[in-house]
């Protein structure tokens, strides 16, 4: 039937757009992901440290310690 051939055109092009729209949108984010990686590696030059090694450990036991009283909200 031509009625179905043409809501399948239609979809059709339909999800080629959605995909080009997603490969657009994941392109964008690629690029802020690149942005920020170099972000962090110059700012690790600057300041002569390793941003991403020292986000990834777990705080010491007694680091809440050091920050003084604490305020419990139950």
């Amino acid at each position: 039937m031509v009625v179905e051939d043409n809501s399948e055109a239609y979809r059709s092009q339909e999800l080629d757009k959605r995909i080009k729209d997603l490969e657009a949108a994941l392109g964008r984010k690629q690029m802020e992901i690149d942005l920020l990686s170099k972000i962090i590696d110059l700012a690790n030059k600057e300041y002569k440290t390793d941003l991403k090694k020292n986000l990834s450990k777990e705080p010491s036991k007694n680091s809440d310690s050091k920050k003084g009283p604490h305020t419990n909200t139950k």
